[in-house]
């Protein structure tokens, strides 16, 4: 159930804010008061509105079930704080049907012991965990299960828990206008997240992806009825990401930084990383990073190749040559040399001539310069870059002051996406054209 969700200003227009169109496909509206307005809400507009009708009581407006307690006749639902309720449960005259008791709180624990008050156990609840962890919520999300709840996580950090509740729990809300609460979606949003299938990338930080404007410009131009979202958690969430993701049916995921391992151990074997998984029908799992490496470097056979890198990428790197001598460095000794004693590849000492340079680091991404001494008197006949940028990357000047070849990250991300979309949908889209989706686009990981 999608319910539209206006903060009530005495500044605005209720009938302007409402925006009453039948044909939008929400089911209904909510009326958020967070303090008594000069005027009441006209009544009579909303309730012309055929869908469900929320009226939503924060701070001083909750004296309005003192004042005016006539208003609850015009709602069906009358959402109150769980602490006001405690303190007023004689006085509260709202009939059990009507009535939502909202919890509020940071602690999981709290919402434990207050899902235990035998006051509230038969009636509506909405219950908002403040900044928890996506383990906090897929248990409390099980424990909740036969009761008749709405169970969010707020916060910037944690924009995607709102999409789990609209996934199928409850009452669902989105905002038009002006957000009336954190991490929450529009309601062009939610009706898409609601009636297509959702797509999404899995990964932090996600602030310089382009992969979301790939994906969306996709989907308008091939009429494919999806909607492509990006999902920021944290690596200690990661398992049980995966498992809410399963639970609310999302039809495909994409991964990057730093979770392509962490899919692969899933997935597929753990020590080769992926970067999408399709889950309509039989799951599919696989790397289209490699993919597009191999296909950038058709007909190229390199005898020596340096990887500046010893994360998922470079182990990408290191999979698309299995015939080349491979020599690697890094900015963490100990990591190299964990990474050379695993995958057998030497690491390089001294420069010398290579014909391809991989970096596989954020170099010229989120940091703009550091590339090694041990590069910098190198020589290289192709230099491939895996970050990109509006801008060009420290590596793409050292190429064209080498006069090597250059392979972009811009590139990488275009043609793995073009192989992702033929996996994901049967429909060959080029490279080239994605590329021209991504002119003037920002600095980014796949």
């Amino acid at each position: 159930m999608i319910v539209r969700s206006i903060k009530f200003s005495d500044n605005s227009s209720l009938a302007k804010a409402l925006g009453m169109n039948n044909n939008r496909g929400e089911d209904g509206i909510e009326i958020r008061l967070d303090e008594i307005p000069r005027e009441l809400p006209d009544i009579n507009i909303i309730s012309n509105y055929p869908g469900l009708k929320l009226l939503t009581l924060k701070k001083t407006a909750l004296s309005i079930l003192e004042t005016s307690p006539d208003i609850i006749r015009d709602y069906d639902l009358i959402d109150v704080d769980y602490n006001y309720f405690k303190a007023h449960i004689k006085e509260i005259h709202i009939p059990p049907n009507k009535l939502l008791i909202s919890i509020h709180t940071g602690s999981k624990n709290l919402i434990r012991k207050m899902l235990n008050d035998q006051r509230i156990y038969n009636k509506n609840l909405k219950l908002v965990l403040k900044k928890g962890t996506l383990k906090d919520y897929y248990e409390l999300r099980s424990e909740i299960s036969n009761r008749k709840a709405t169970f969010f996580m707020v916060g910037e950090k944690y924009k995607i828990t709102r999409f789990y509740s609209i996934r199928g729990e409850g009452i669902n809300y989105s905002y038009e206008g002006k957000r009336t609460a954190p991490g929450q979606f529009s309601m062009e949003e939610a009706l898409k997240i609601r009636d297509y299938d959702v797509y999404g990338l899995v990964g932090n930080p996600l602030g310089k992806s382009l992969s979301k404007v790939i994906y969306e410009k996709i989907f308008s131009r091939y009429k494919i009825n999806a909607i492509y979202l990006n999902f920021e958690i944290n690596h200690e969430d990661f398992d049980y990401f995966i498992k809410i993701a399963r639970d609310v049916n999302i039809a495909g995921l994409n991964f990057t930084v730093p979770f392509k391992l962490n899919a692969s151990r899933i997935f597929y074997d753990g020590i080769h990383p992926i970067n999408f998984v399709n889950f309509k029908g039989k799951v599919e799992a696989g790397n289209t990073d490699l993919e597009a490496i191999k296909y950038l470097t058709e007909g190229k056979n390199p005898e020596k190749v340096l990887i500046y890198g010893n994360g998922a990428s470079a182990i990408t790197s290191l999979m698309a040559f299995p015939q080349s001598k491979v020599y690697v460095i890094g900015r963490n000794p100990d990591k190299v040399k964990e990474f050379s004693g695993k995958f057998k590849v030497e690491i390089a000492k001294e420069p010398g001539k290579f014909d391809f340079l991989i970096n596989s680091t954020p170099v010229g991404m989120y940091q703009p310069d550091g590339i090694p001494e041990i590069i910098l008197n190198s020589e290289f006949e192709t230099i491939i870059d895996f970050p990109y940028s509006e801008h060009k990357t420290v590596f793409q000047k050292f190429a064209e002051k080498k006069g090597s070849e250059f392979i972009s990250g811009k590139e990488i991300l275009a043609t793995q996406a073009s192989f992702n979309i033929h996996y994901w949908f049967g429909i060959h889209v080029s490279p080239s054209e994605i590329l021209k989706i991504l002119r003037g686009g920002k600095n980014g990981n796949n």
